[in-house]
């Protein structure tokens, strides 16, 4: 009987290890937190790396020269390490009250876009983009005009 009760005992021990085992505890206890990606490095801060516009405008200076309006403009976005995408109009360069909410984007698959209508009063403003994931948030902006038509 003695011998049986130690046999239990043996069993529930290894039970306990290989539950711990699948549950995480392998390797050390060192599972990757939400801000490190799978190797364990910290995760990379979301990077805008291009913007282009549907239809296609001039980028002259600091500023996407978009056609005159009333018209419609997509901006198409290429962001590298994000999860969400917001959009504004502004006339500063930060998000304030008077900055216009454009939109949000979280389907990567397709990249990152967002839409805008403008009237046909000129306008010399920025689109700002800011962009989070894991590894943080990236905030930037572009000028956008339409220089009243001309």
């Amino acid at each position: 009987m003695r011998a049986f009760q130690i046999f239990l005992v043996i069993i529930a021990l290894v039970a306990v290890a290989v539950a711990g085992w699948a549950l995480g505890g392998r390797g050390g206890g060192d599972t990757p937190s939400a801000n490190t990606e799978p190797a364990g490095r910290p995760a990379s801060k979301p990077e805008i790396q291009s913007i282009r516009t549907v239809p296609a405008t001039l980028h002259i200076g600091q500023a996407l020269h978009l056609p005159p309006g009333p018209a419609r403009v997509t901006f198409r976005f290429e962001i590298a390490s994000a999860t969400r995408a917001q959009f504004w109009r502004a006339h500063g360069t930060t998000v304030d009250k008077t900055a216009i909410w454009l939109g949000e984007d979280s389907y990567t698959p397709n990249g990152w876009s967002v839409g805008m209508r403008y009237g046909d009063e000129g306008f010399t403003e920025n689109l700002i983009i800011r962009a989070t994931g894991p590894g943080g948030t990236t905030e930037e902006f572009v000028g956008i005009t339409n220089n009243g038509g001309m």
